[in-house]
């Protein structure tokens, strides 16, 4: 699958969430529905690290096969937060 929106334009220390499928590898958009179409909202734009972390955390203790991506500015990887 092909994500179609395109990756936010962010400030110094915010932080953007990713969902995924864990087993598939399939980028999920905000609801944690398949991402196919760009109507679809996958990118979620927190103020600052700490926060995007608390709720990667809480959406993957309430969520087994959901993995969170997080990035930086430029779209660097930060970390990956999942079950494991």
């Amino acid at each position: 699958m092909k994500m179609t929106e395109k990756f936010p334009d962010i400030k110094k220390n915010e932080t953007v969430l990713v969902r995924a499928e864990m087993s598939t590898g399939y980028v999920l958009d905000v609801e944690l529905e398949y991402a196919i179409n760009s109507n679809q909202k996958v990118y979620t734009i927190f103020s600052t690290l700490e926060e995007a972390v608390k709720y990667a955390k809480l959406l993957v203790a309430n969520n087994e096969n959901v993995e969170c991506n997080l990035y930086g500015i430029g779209e660097e990887f930060l970390m990956r937060i999942d079950h494991s």
